[in-house]
Protein backbone atom coordinates (compact mmCIF):
# COMPACT_ATOMS: atom_id res chain seq x y z
CA UNK A 1 0.00 0.00 0.00
CA UNK A 2 1.19 3.14 -1.01
CA UNK A 3 1.54 5.63 1.75
CA UNK A 4 0.19 8.99 0.86
CA UNK A 5 2.68 12.15 1.59
CA UNK A 6 1.35 15.95 1.26
CA UNK A 7 5.18 17.27 0.79
CA UNK A 8 5.64 19.13 -2.27
CA UNK A 9 7.51 16.36 -4.83
CA UNK A 10 11.08 17.31 -5.04
CA UNK A 11 10.66 17.02 -8.81
CA UNK A 12 8.12 17.97 -11.55
CA UNK A 13 7.39 15.26 -13.85
CA UNK A 14 4.72 15.82 -16.61
CA UNK A 15 3.60 12.03 -16.39
CA UNK A 16 3.10 12.16 -12.47
CA UNK A 17 -0.11 13.39 -12.03
CA UNK A 18 0.80 13.67 -7.69
CA UNK A 19 2.07 17.46 -8.36
CA UNK A 20 -0.96 18.81 -9.84
CA UNK A 21 -2.64 16.83 -7.02
CA UNK A 22 -0.70 18.35 -4.20
CA UNK A 23 -1.08 21.74 -5.63
CA UNK A 24 -5.25 21.45 -6.13
CA UNK A 25 -5.39 20.67 -2.29
CA UNK A 26 -2.94 23.16 -1.21
CA UNK A 27 -5.27 26.00 -3.31
CA UNK A 28 -8.26 24.23 -1.77
CA UNK A 29 -7.23 24.36 1.91
CA UNK A 30 -6.25 28.14 1.72
CA UNK A 31 -9.61 28.80 -0.04
CA UNK A 32 -11.12 27.13 3.11
CA UNK A 33 -9.00 28.68 5.38
CA UNK A 34 -10.12 32.09 3.68
CA UNK A 35 -13.91 31.40 3.83
CA UNK A 36 -13.64 30.02 7.28
CA UNK A 37 -11.91 33.43 8.86
CA UNK A 38 -14.45 35.66 6.88
CA UNK A 39 -16.90 33.21 8.51
CA UNK A 40 -15.84 33.93 11.64
CA UNK A 41 -15.19 37.76 11.27
CA UNK A 42 -18.86 38.24 10.15
CA UNK A 43 -20.31 36.23 13.25
CA UNK A 44 -17.64 38.43 15.77
CA UNK A 45 -19.01 41.67 14.04
CA UNK A 46 -22.36 40.65 14.77
CA UNK A 47 -22.02 39.27 17.67
CA UNK A 48 -20.15 42.77 18.71
CA UNK A 49 -23.03 44.71 16.89
CA UNK A 50 -26.01 42.68 19.07
CA UNK A 51 -24.35 43.37 22.31
CA UNK A 52 -23.44 46.86 22.13
CA UNK A 53 -27.13 47.53 20.68
CA UNK A 54 -28.36 45.78 23.61
CA UNK A 55 -26.09 47.60 26.11
CA UNK A 56 -27.33 51.11 24.84
CA UNK A 57 -31.03 49.33 25.25
CA UNK A 58 -30.89 48.81 28.61
CA UNK A 59 -29.16 52.08 29.30
CA UNK A 60 -32.03 53.35 27.39
CA UNK A 61 -34.22 51.91 29.36
CA UNK A 62 -32.81 52.01 32.74
CA UNK A 63 -30.44 55.04 32.68
CA UNK A 64 -31.69 57.44 30.02
CA UNK A 65 -30.15 60.33 31.46
CA UNK A 66 -26.76 58.96 31.69
CA UNK A 67 -27.08 58.02 28.02
CA UNK A 68 -28.71 61.76 27.24
CA UNK A 69 -25.33 62.81 28.69
CA UNK A 70 -22.50 60.57 27.06
CA UNK A 71 -24.42 61.37 23.75
CA UNK A 72 -24.34 65.28 24.10
CA UNK A 73 -20.71 65.16 25.95
CA UNK A 74 -18.61 63.10 23.13
CA UNK A 75 -15.72 64.87 21.21
CA UNK A 76 -17.26 67.06 18.54
CA UNK A 77 -20.24 67.57 20.05
CA UNK A 78 -19.46 70.80 21.87
CA UNK A 79 -19.45 72.63 18.45
CA UNK A 80 -22.81 71.36 16.81
CA UNK A 81 -24.25 71.82 20.44
CA UNK A 82 -23.08 75.02 21.69
CA UNK A 83 -26.26 75.49 23.66
CA UNK A 84 -25.29 73.18 26.06
CA UNK A 85 -26.63 74.19 29.85
CA UNK A 86 -29.77 75.53 28.51
CA UNK A 87 -32.66 73.00 29.63
CA UNK A 88 -35.15 72.74 26.47
CA UNK A 89 -31.91 71.27 24.17
CA UNK A 90 -33.90 69.28 22.22
CA UNK A 91 -35.82 72.47 21.01
CA UNK A 92 -32.70 73.97 19.46
CA UNK A 93 -32.36 72.97 16.03
CA UNK A 94 -30.14 74.62 13.10
CA UNK A 95 -31.10 75.54 10.27
CA UNK A 96 -29.12 76.43 6.94
CA UNK A 97 -30.48 80.12 5.32
CA UNK A 98 -29.25 81.15 1.81
CA UNK A 99 -27.82 84.57 1.31
CA UNK A 100 -30.64 86.56 0.98
CA UNK A 101 -29.40 90.64 0.01
CA UNK A 102 -32.36 92.13 1.89
CA UNK A 103 -31.28 90.14 5.34
CA UNK A 104 -30.25 93.57 6.68
CA UNK A 105 -33.46 95.69 5.44
CA UNK A 106 -36.57 95.39 7.45
CA UNK A 107 -37.53 98.53 7.90
CA UNK A 108 -40.31 97.82 10.03
CA UNK A 109 -37.60 97.35 13.08
CA UNK A 110 -34.76 99.75 11.56
CA UNK A 111 -36.90 102.16 10.10
CA UNK A 112 -38.69 105.51 11.64
CA UNK A 113 -40.31 104.87 14.63
CA UNK A 114 -44.13 104.30 14.31
CA UNK A 115 -46.85 102.57 16.04
CA UNK A 116 -46.47 99.46 13.50
CA UNK A 117 -42.68 99.10 14.41
CA UNK A 118 -43.82 99.08 17.98
CA UNK A 119 -46.17 96.21 17.44
CA UNK A 120 -43.25 94.62 15.40
CA UNK A 121 -40.85 94.61 18.28
CA UNK A 122 -43.19 94.53 20.86
CA UNK A 123 -44.12 90.91 19.40
CA UNK A 124 -40.43 90.20 19.28
CA UNK A 125 -40.06 90.37 23.28
CA UNK A 126 -43.39 89.95 24.11
CA UNK A 127 -43.08 86.65 26.31
CA UNK A 128 -41.44 87.43 29.85
CA UNK A 129 -39.16 85.66 31.71
CA UNK A 130 -38.03 81.68 31.95
CA UNK A 131 -39.43 79.14 34.89
CA UNK A 132 -36.31 77.40 35.65
CA UNK A 133 -37.06 73.96 37.80
CA UNK A 134 -35.45 73.75 40.68
CA UNK A 135 -33.28 71.02 39.36
CA UNK A 136 -31.79 73.79 36.84
CA UNK A 137 -31.87 76.24 39.47
CA UNK A 138 -29.31 74.55 41.46
CA UNK A 139 -27.01 73.32 38.50
CA UNK A 140 -27.13 76.73 37.14
CA UNK A 141 -26.65 78.73 40.22
CA UNK A 142 -30.05 80.42 39.82
CA UNK A 143 -31.28 80.09 43.75
CA UNK A 144 -31.28 83.57 44.48
CA UNK A 145 -34.03 84.45 42.05
CA UNK A 146 -37.41 85.34 42.36
CA UNK A 147 -39.57 82.03 43.09
CA UNK A 148 -42.54 82.18 41.24
CA UNK A 149 -46.24 80.96 42.47
CA UNK A 150 -46.62 78.02 40.50
CA UNK A 151 -42.97 76.58 41.34
CA UNK A 152 -39.54 76.92 39.69
CA UNK A 153 -37.53 80.13 39.58
CA UNK A 154 -37.49 83.37 37.99
CA UNK A 155 -35.00 83.76 35.52
CA UNK A 156 -34.35 85.71 32.39
CA UNK A 157 -32.96 84.80 28.89
CA UNK A 158 -30.23 86.49 27.46
CA UNK A 159 -31.79 86.44 23.80
CA UNK A 160 -34.31 88.49 25.60
CA UNK A 161 -32.65 90.89 27.19
CA UNK A 162 -30.74 91.52 24.27
CA UNK A 163 -33.66 92.11 22.20
CA UNK A 164 -34.99 94.55 24.96
CA UNK A 165 -31.45 96.73 24.71
CA UNK A 166 -32.10 96.84 21.37
CA UNK A 167 -35.44 98.22 21.36
CA UNK A 168 -34.15 100.38 23.84
CA UNK A 169 -31.82 101.64 21.62
CA UNK A 170 -33.76 102.63 19.06
CA UNK A 171 -35.97 104.52 21.69
CA UNK A 172 -33.15 106.37 22.51
CA UNK A 173 -32.10 107.10 19.33
CA UNK A 174 -35.63 108.57 18.61
CA UNK A 175 -35.89 110.36 22.09
CA UNK A 176 -37.61 112.84 20.87
CA UNK A 177 -40.82 110.08 20.19
CA UNK A 178 -40.64 107.99 22.62
CA UNK A 179 -39.61 110.47 25.87
CA UNK A 180 -40.88 113.99 24.97
CA UNK A 181 -42.28 114.12 28.58
CA UNK A 182 -39.73 112.79 30.35
CA UNK A 183 -37.90 114.99 32.61
CA UNK A 184 -33.85 116.02 32.81
CA UNK A 185 -34.06 113.39 35.85
CA UNK A 186 -35.73 110.69 33.88
CA UNK A 187 -33.48 111.01 30.87
CA UNK A 188 -30.40 111.24 32.66
CA UNK A 189 -31.70 107.62 33.90
CA UNK A 190 -32.39 106.37 30.40
CA UNK A 191 -29.36 107.78 29.07
CA UNK A 192 -27.27 105.49 31.86
CA UNK A 193 -29.93 102.66 31.04
CA UNK A 194 -28.83 102.47 27.56
CA UNK A 195 -25.02 102.76 28.41
CA UNK A 196 -25.84 99.48 30.42
CA UNK A 197 -27.35 97.91 27.43
CA UNK A 198 -24.12 98.86 25.65
CA UNK A 199 -22.10 96.64 27.66
CA UNK A 200 -24.73 93.86 27.89
CA UNK A 201 -24.60 93.47 24.32
CA UNK A 202 -20.52 93.94 23.30
CA UNK A 203 -20.70 90.94 26.13
CA UNK A 204 -23.12 89.09 24.87
CA UNK A 205 -21.40 89.37 21.19
CA UNK A 206 -17.98 87.92 22.72
CA UNK A 207 -19.54 85.30 24.72
CA UNK A 208 -21.38 83.99 22.05
CA UNK A 209 -19.72 85.15 19.01
CA UNK A 210 -21.82 85.12 15.81
CA UNK A 211 -19.35 82.76 13.06
CA UNK A 212 -20.97 83.32 9.94
CA UNK A 213 -18.98 84.54 7.08
CA UNK A 214 -20.56 87.55 5.44
CA UNK A 215 -18.28 89.06 2.13
CA UNK A 216 -17.26 92.07 1.42
CA UNK A 217 -17.91 94.21 -1.99
CA UNK A 218 -16.71 97.88 -2.89
CA UNK A 219 -18.65 100.48 -3.73
CA UNK A 220 -16.83 103.30 -5.74
CA UNK A 221 -20.26 105.58 -5.46
CA UNK A 222 -20.23 105.72 -1.91
CA UNK A 223 -16.89 107.81 -0.75
CA UNK A 224 -17.70 107.57 2.93
CA UNK A 225 -18.09 103.81 3.24
CA UNK A 226 -16.53 102.07 -0.56
CA UNK A 227 -16.36 98.50 1.27
CA UNK A 228 -19.56 97.11 2.60
CA UNK A 229 -20.31 94.08 4.49
CA UNK A 230 -23.19 91.64 2.33
CA UNK A 231 -25.92 89.16 3.29
CA UNK A 232 -25.06 86.96 0.20
CA UNK A 233 -23.01 84.41 2.44
CA UNK A 234 -24.90 80.70 3.64
CA UNK A 235 -25.91 81.35 6.88
CA UNK A 236 -26.31 78.85 10.17
CA UNK A 237 -28.61 79.76 12.46
CA UNK A 238 -31.05 78.66 15.52
CA UNK A 239 -34.75 77.68 14.24
CA UNK A 240 -36.01 80.78 16.08
CA UNK A 241 -39.52 80.00 15.62
CA UNK A 242 -39.58 76.31 16.53
CA UNK A 243 -36.96 77.54 19.84
CA UNK A 244 -40.03 80.12 20.68
CA UNK A 245 -42.60 77.06 20.49
CA UNK A 246 -40.55 75.15 23.20
CA UNK A 247 -40.42 78.08 25.24
CA UNK A 248 -43.90 78.71 25.77
CA UNK A 249 -44.42 76.05 28.20
CA UNK A 250 -41.88 77.60 30.40
CA UNK A 251 -43.03 81.04 30.21
CA UNK A 252 -44.25 82.73 33.14
CA UNK A 253 -46.94 85.80 33.77
CA UNK A 254 -45.45 88.88 36.34
CA UNK A 255 -48.22 87.85 38.18
CA UNK A 256 -46.64 84.85 39.80
CA UNK A 257 -43.63 87.43 41.30
CA UNK A 258 -44.16 88.12 45.28
CA UNK A 259 -46.64 90.71 45.98
CA UNK A 260 -43.99 93.16 46.89
CA UNK A 261 -42.36 92.84 43.22
CA UNK A 262 -45.68 93.52 41.86
CA UNK A 263 -46.61 96.41 43.53
CA UNK A 264 -43.33 97.83 42.29
CA UNK A 265 -43.39 96.96 39.13
CA UNK A 266 -46.78 98.36 38.93
CA UNK A 267 -45.67 101.78 40.66
CA UNK A 268 -42.84 101.66 37.81
CA UNK A 269 -45.33 101.17 34.87
CA UNK A 270 -47.66 103.98 36.34
CA UNK A 271 -44.09 106.66 36.34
Amino acid sequence: MKEENSSEPLLYDEEDTSYATWKESQMFSSSSRIRKSFVLWVINFFTSLCSAIFLLFLLAFFCPQFLVYCLQNMPGSEAEYAYKHFPLRDDIRWVKLPGDPEYWSNMLYMGEASPESDMAWNELIRRHGFRALDSEAQRLNLTSSLPLEKGGMSASLGVDHNLHCLRHFKQWYFKDYYYANKTEEDLAWIEGHTLHCLETLRKSVMCFPDLNLSPYYMDPGEPHHPTHISTWGVKQCVDYDMLNRGLDGRRYPRSEYPEEVKELLDAANRG
